[in-house]
């Protein structure tokens, strides 16, 4: 009975932690929110995407940066754009644009 105790103890404190850890990144993105303007630290967590990943994106001109000297600046708003620009619309959303774009040939 004791080892389930401990072991019910040792889960407990996995799960504490691990809703801490969840409060911190949510404060930390309410956080990033606020910003006008990221770093390229800041734009990887706010996009969710790795700093590689980040950087392929601007080395090809995928992705609005902005340059302060040598440093990388994401203007918070264009990302949120470029987020949106990049939907990929559902199967019937395509449908309803195709046949809108058919009826006015």
């Amino acid at each position: 009975m004791k080892k389930l105790t401990d072991d019910f103890s040792k889960i407990e404190g996995f799960i504490n932690g691990m809703n801490s850890i969840i409060s911190v990144e949510r404060d930390y993105n309410e956080y990033l929110k606020s910003r006008p303007y990221l770093t390229v630290d800041e734009a990887a967590i706010y996009l969710r995407i790795s700093k590689n990943t980040l950087y392929k994106l601007t080395s090809n001109r995928l992705i609005p940066y902005s340059k302060l000297g040598r440093r990388l600046i994401f203007i918070r708003l264009e990302l949120d754009e470029y987020i949106k620009s990049s939907k990929v619309n559902t199967q019937s959303e395509s449908s309803r644009l195709a046949l809108k774009f058919i009826s006015k040939l």
